[in-house]
């Protein structure tokens, strides 16, 4: 999935999760930027073309839907943010799932248990329209919530 499709996607859960979580623009922030983390090790990513060295670094130790791209790293992050707050761990933690699991959905796949090789994957080829009608989706299901 592109970028757009995740922070949509994230956006969405925030919108959704929030109030649960009593959280305010920060919360949602933390989701969005949580959303973004696991591409940390694509250097052509969004996020990848603005961090120096670490994605080059990452896709070359791991690759690409790599160790970034697992459960247990999602887990040891969100762990090691809770130290210092609880809130934020939670919403990155939230955005780094909505991730994992729009990837999971893709051909490509993502191994949820890295370095285990067992992939899960589905159906849609990032880019295709299949994505772009399901951004439009989100994009509209936003606008109903705030609205």
């Amino acid at each position: 999935m592109n970028y757009h499709s995740h922070l949509l996607f994230a956006l969405l859960l925030a919108l959704y999760t929030k109030s649960y979580f009593g959280g305010g623009i920060f919360f949602i922030f933390f989701i969005l930027v949580g959303a973004l983390l696991p591409d940390l090790d694509e250097t052509k990513s969004y996020l990848g073309r603005r961090v120096p060295l670490l994605p080059g670094l990452s896709k070359f130790l791991f690759g690409h839907r790599g160790i970034y791209h697992s459960l247990p790293f999602a887990i040891l992050l969100a762990l090691f943010i809770n130290i210092f707050s609880f809130k934020t761990a939670v919403a990155i933690f939230i955005g780094y799932m909505s991730h994992l699991f729009l990837d999971a959905t893709t051909k490509q796949g993502i191994q949820p248990f890295w370095p285990l090789k067992a992939r899960m994957h589905g159906p849609i080829t990032t880019g295709s329209i299949v994505e772009k009608a399901f951004t439009i989706i989100l994009f509209a299901l936003i606008v109903l919530k705030l609205f």
